[in-house]
């Protein structure tokens, strides 16, 4: 059980830029402009302006930082463990597809189910889905281009050390975020309902499984508050004279029971509000990454939650005598170890287990990323026999286009039209703010075939997300992208870095 803050194709700050640029095309007068490539030339010229769903319109225009805090997406929601372990790999859901590349797996289904659960809810919630719907426009590109260079989807070691430069990298080399506006007003209710609380036999005990699980904190305190409340149905299930005869042998240890559950019940309904603010001091704020204020944040959710979720009494969180709190809560061993664990040095512990570096060495690739550049994914750098070594130098002028050998001009920013994925995000995160029937215009205008079109109640990013961390995912699964199976993608997306055909 860890909230560990692992790599991102994007760093958040740039997955909020491009959803920025969508976002203002998008909330002025309603409508997207969408451009035609010209697939020789490269040329872009205007295809046209597309309304946008007007519903969403409305919850956008409301609810512009509630959008900005769902594009943080699974890096950030419902816990970064969870996201980053479970959503983003599309970790086996048992949703009633089929072992393999068949739509309704994998990241897929995690899309649909908050698509399906937030129909007819808030603007704010209607807003913040549509920004974990851009977070996943995004890493569809981002990753197509990292993967190429760290050599696959990540991994801890050297893989993992190649993902953290480079993409810290890219993000220290992007235009700064007009500001630092994201909440979850009005959301925290939804996300914990529909993905913090896993009741037996829910669809979301369905989606939250395998490996994956094991490192979410949701999963872990529904299997605890299961074990707990089957101990006290079948107390409630007792005669009164074996419910006095227990009552007698373990005094006091139902009414202990029940006040666990609902403390378990009390911090994952805070939940929410934890994973926001700890993904704003680690993720999502001026200084790029605020340790002091994370570690505070973790002993502050422990003292006054985590420990009582962990069944240990109220008073725990001021006295912290966890031998003598330990011994009356119905622990294993592996949950007593991974409390004290917690204690020891939390941060530390699970960026070491995620990375195979401490957090320290973590902290210092993230904000500067250009002094290990050359040594993390130079020519003499270590990696898979798939990664792609590149200098700092030639990464600079052949990719980003930028006139620095190293980092000597560090104002120097790429631009979003001239970097492929960055521009194939905001074309998609546009185009995911449309109707189906919008959609459907779309293809018509670029003389897609007629029988090319989207359903009515579809989205334009449901079918081919296996894996939010895999590469070109848009084209390989059995499910692609709309454009893709009508034969005009390469009208609207630029060839990019990683880009298999």
């Amino acid at each position: 059980m860890a909230l560990a803050p692992y790599a991102v194709a994007w760093k958040p700050t740039t997955h909020v830029l491009l959803a920025d640029i969508a976002y203002a095309d998008a909330a002025d007068d309603g409508k997207v402009t969408l451009m035609r490539l010209n697939k020789t030339t490269g040329e872009a010229t205007k295809l046209g302006d597309y309304e946008v769903e007007p519903a969403l319109l409305a919850a956008l225009q409301k609810s512009r930082a509630q959008y900005r805090a769902g594009v943080l997406g699974p890096d950030a929601f419902p816990d970064i463990a969870t996201g980053q372990s479970a959503i983003h790999p599309g970790d086996d859901p048992k949703t009633g597809g089929t072992e393999g590349n068949d739509p309704g797996e994998g990241s897929d289904a995690w899309l649909k189910y908050l698509y399906r659960t937030s129909r007819g809810e808030s603007p704010q919630v209607q807003a913040w889905v549509a920004g974990f719907m851009t977070h996943a426009a995004g890493d569809l590109f981002a990753h197509t281009f990292v993967n190429h260079y760290a050599g696959g989807e990540f991994e801890p070691g050297t893989n993992a050390a190649r993902h953290i430069v480079l993409e810290s990298y890219i993000g220290k080399r992007a235009v700064d975020v007009a500001d630092y506006d994201a909440s979850i007003d009005g959301v925290e209710k939804y996300i914990a309902k529909n993905l913090c609380h896993m009741k037996p036999d829910s669809e979301l005990s369905k989606l939250l499984v395998g490996p994956g699980a094991e490192k979410s904190p949701p999963a872990f305190f529904a299997n605890l508050r299961k074990d707990l409340t089957d101990e006290i149905a079948a107390y409630d299930r007792r005669s009164p004279a074996q419910q006095a005869s227990y009552n007698v042998s373990y005094p006091g240890r139902i009414q202990y029971l029940r006040a666990w559950v609902k403390d378990i019940d009390r911090g994952l309904d805070a939940w929410p509000g934890f994973s926001m603010r700890l993904a704003s001091h680690l993720m999502f704020n001026p200084k790029g990454m605020d340790k002091p204020a994370a570690d505070a944040e973790v002993k502050a959710f422990m003292d006054d939650y985590l420990l009582s979720m962990l069944g240990l009494p109220d008073a725990a969180g001021q006295v912290r005598k966890f031998a003598e709190a330990l011994s009356l809560a119905l622990l294993t061993k592996p949950q007593r170890d991974a409390i004290a664990q917690m204690e020891k040095d939390f941060l530390n512990q699970v960026c070491t287990e995620a990375f195979g570096i401490s957090y320290d060495d973590f902290v210092q690739m993230v904000k500067n990323p250009e002094t290990s550049f050359d040594d993390t994914l130079g020519p003499k750098s270590k990696g898979s026999p798939t990664a792609h070594n590149i200098t700092l130098k030639d990464f600079n002028h052949l990719v980003l286009e930028l006139d620095d050998d190293g980092y000597s001009k560090p104002d120097l920013r790429w631009d979003w039209q001239k970097f492929p994925p960055a521009y194939n995000t905001v074309m998609l995160t546009k185009i995911s703010f449309l109707a189906p029937a919008e959609v459907n215009r779309v293809l018509i205008d670029l003389g897609a075939p007629v029988d090319w079109q989207l359903k009515p109640g579809a989205h334009v990013l449901f079918d081919f997300h296996n894996s939010l961390d895999d590469d070109n995912q848009w084209h390989v699964n059995s499910g692609k992208l709309i454009f893709e199976r009508a034969g005009v993608y390469e009208h609207l997306f630029k060839t990019q870095i990683g880009e298999r055909r």
